[in-house]
């Protein structure tokens, strides 16, 4: 026996907004269809032209060589001006031999500050973005040096800072609190 069901207002409307529904579906399908049949060749905006699918096959084990990919990722956007945004200030990156890493030091370099990059062991990858570094005349080498324990800190160093701030035992009562990890106070 089937059960009728009342054709109220509400059940109305519903099978309207159902119809709506299902014709706008209709129409992005088509659309995109005949955007995949138009779409021939990748969307280029920037100052230069990017490297675009199919790219060839290939894999590396982790920690992977940015040196082996075939393209080369691009890192260095030669029509990006720096404006000093980032004069005086330092900037430790993780992961910075290679990919957005490495562009992030690059700009990081370029906006005026100084940068520190760390890395696994991928030396031949960190050897390319430290040349990029030191080629917006920010220089790695002497990064720590102004401190007064004349050396950057180093991660477990820092570590204890953020264990503190995030512990609801250690800092319960601290809001809105800086702590000057700042290698000693002069």
């Amino acid at each position: 026996m089937a059960v009728r069901r009342k054709n109220t207002p509400a059940r109305r409307a519903a099978s309207r907004t159902v119809k709506a529904q299902r014709a706008m579906q209709r129409r992005i399908d088509r659309r995109r269809s005949k955007k995949d049949e138009d779409s021939k060749s990748s969307v280029q905006l920037g100052g230069r032209e990017y490297p675009a699918p199919p790219f060839p096959k290939q894999h590396q084990a982790k920690p992977g060589q940015e040196s082996a990919l075939d393209p080369a990722p691009l890192y260095d956007a030669p029509f990006y001006r720096g404006s000093e945004r980032l004069k005086g200030q330092v900037a430790v990156i993780t992961g910075g031999d290679s990919g957005i890493g490495r562009a992030v030091a690059v700009f990081f370099a370029r906006e005026g500050a100084d940068v520190a990059v760390m890395y696994l062991n991928e030396h031949k990858d960190a050897e390319v973005t430290k040349a990029a570094v030191e080629q917006e005349a920010r220089d790695v080498a002497h990064f720590g040096e102004d401190t007064l324990m004349k050396r950057p800190a180093q991660p477990e160093e820092i570590a204890p800072a953020y264990v503190f701030l995030a512990s609801n035992q250690c800092s319960s009562y601290i809001t809105g609190e800086i702590l000057p990890v700042i290698g000693g106070y002069t």
